[in-house]
């Protein structure tokens, strides 16, 4: 028997309650619009954070919920082995771009909201450099502890800025004032080694070395705002040239981004691939209606190719699986969801 509006609305309070925080106000007014005979979902989750200054905190739903865990406990999205559908198609990933020769680096491979992620060391050991992007400390921190044993020196530098040139480089940028003035994004209040005043204190660089039959390969991790990346910074902390790369591996991350955030990564992530460039993407799809409080949010085949359009983009997909999803998380219990593997490919002269 079909559920009234009003059980609906407290099955879903039920569920997100039982997910995180829930604030009593928002389940008087899901009561009252059911009581009025409207069906409403329950509220999104905050993932964005607007701030008094004005700026916008992308980070501190991860930093406070997705990685707020016990000692040694793992994020559900993490993953203690290499992703299995990036195993099965890494070589269509690469395509023609050859491995590590003659001690040299290998070709980077980018990978956006890498977290602590093993596939990280296995693109080194296959010959590839690798470029990440982090927001979390914590999960660069247990990559270094993690991975000790096969990544050397991995550890937080500098802090990665503009110097007076206007150039991304590794500095430190200090602004000097004899009061606190408010917030200043990026910026740490403080007395430094300049003096009191703002000191900047994000994005940061991480870097490490892996060997393997292939020399050495470097590990990149930009700790900072994935939404602030452009392809000068890109340039500057990875020595790529343009800031370009020919090759991404999205996996965890389009489908962690709220779907009103999906347009603005994408574009970013498109700009930092070159012509003729490929992106593997692990995306997850499911009826999003059934489970609206993400992530990871269901990513459809048509929503990806709303996102990279025929015109600048080919879309191939390269295998469907069932997901584990409904086995490990009890949110998803009861749902179909699918695991798509999708190659990308930027067409030469793409305009998006």
């Amino acid at each position: 028997q079909p559920l009234s509006p009003v059980m609906r609305v407290l099955a879903a309070f039920r569920r997100t309650a039982s997910d995180e925080a829930f604030h009593w106000r928002h389940a008087q007014v899901l009561f009252a619009a059911a009581s009025a005979g409207l069906v409403l979902s329950p509220p999104a989750r905050c993932y964005f954070e607007k701030k008094e200054d004005g700026t916008v905190d992308r980070l501190k739903k991860w930093s406070t919920v997705s990685w707020s865990l016990p000692p040694g406990r793992e994020p559900g999205f993490h993953l203690s082995k290499v992703n299995p559908l990036l195993a099965n198609h890494f070589q269509r990933l690469v395509g023609g771009a050859k491995p590590a020769q003659e001690g040299k680096r290998g070709p980077p491979i980018l990978v956006p909201l890498c977290g602590k992620t093993v596939d990280m060391v296995y693109f080194a050991e296959q010959g590839y450099s690798v470029v990440g992007i982090e927001g979390v400390k914590r999960a660069l921190v247990e990559f270094r502890r993690d991975q000790r044993s096969k990544v050397i020196g991995f550890a937080q530098g500098r802090v990665f800025g503009k110097d007076p040139q206007g150039k991304w480089k590794t500095c430190t940028d200090f602004q000097p004032a004899t009061s606190f003035e408010g917030p200043r994004p990026g910026y740490a209040f403080k007395t430094g080694p300049s003096g009191l005043g703002y000191y900047a204190d994000t994005p940061r660089l991480w870097s490490g070395l892996l060997t393997s039959s292939y020399g050495h390969q470097p590990i990149h991790v930009l700790e900072g705002d994935y939404f602030t990346v452009t392809k000068e910074m890109m340039a500057g902390f990875a020595d790529i040239p343009q800031g370009e790369v020919e090759m991404a591996f999205d996996r965890g991350s389009l489908v962690a981004v709220p779907p009103s955030a999906r347009d603005e990564y994408v574009k970013i992530l498109q700009s930092l691939i070159k012509e003729g460039g490929r992106i593997l993407a692990v995306v997850v799809d499911y009826d999003q209606e059934k489970m609206p409080n993400g992530p990871p949010f269901s990513v459809p085949l048509a929503e990806i190719k709303r996102l990279y359009p025929d015109h600048s983009w080919t879309v191939e997909v390269l295998e469907t699986v069932d997901s584990d999803l409904p086995d490990s998380n009890p949110k998803f219990r009861g749902l179909v969801v699918k695991e798509h593997a999708i190659l990308i490919t930027k067409k030469v002269g793409a305009t998006r």
